[in-house]
């Protein structure tokens, strides 16, 4: 028994030897494989770190796009607003333009109306002088020619005083 007991203790301890090894064996797999895990592990949390960089990053790229576009926006609508204020301005001043070219137009129109009114009475003004010209000739002749004969029945009259004299 005792021999028995060496065999079972020998085979015991070939079987605990096989067993420490294959516990170490085992615990070194699993040390193994924990380093494997631990090193995923932390690679996982660079790329996960990485990762949040990048998304602050684009998120800042994004946020800084977009206040660049709402500037631009902004930009282009005060752009606007001072081309609608432009626009308004000359419309209004057109219509100004429009009312006295109106007014001047009337003015025109009213001053040649007036200017034939003028020269119509300038004309019937020409007739009537003339008219009193011819008029004014006519008595002058017709004066001419009562002097003439006044003077010639002066003339007789002294040519008869004077035959009377005589």
């Amino acid at each position: 028994m005792l021999e028995n007991q060496a065999l079972n203790s020998k085979a015991d301890d070939r079987r605990d030897r096989d067993l420490i090894k294959q516990l170490r064996r085992d615990l070194d797999e699993a040390r193994r494989k924990s380093q494997d895990v631990v090193q995923e592990l932390n690679e996982m949390r660079r790329e996960k770190d990485t990762l949040k960089l990048d998304k602050n990053e684009e998120f800042l790229q994004y946020q800084r796009d977009l206040e660049e576009l709402k500037n631009k926006n902004r930009d282009l609508q005060s752009e606007n607003d001072r081309i609608d204020f432009k626009c308004k301005s000359l419309v209004d001043e057109n219509q100004k333009m429009q009312l006295k070219m109106e007014k001047r137009s009337n003015e025109v129109h009213q001053a040649q109306t007036e200017k034939v009114q003028l020269e119509n009475i300038v004309k019937s003004k020409d007739q009537i002088i003339d008219t009193l010209n011819r008029q004014i000739n006519q008595l002058r002749e017709d004066l001419k020619s009562k002097d003439l004969e006044q003077e010639i029945i002066m003339r007789r009259k002294h040519e008869e005083d004077r035959q009377r004299e005589l």
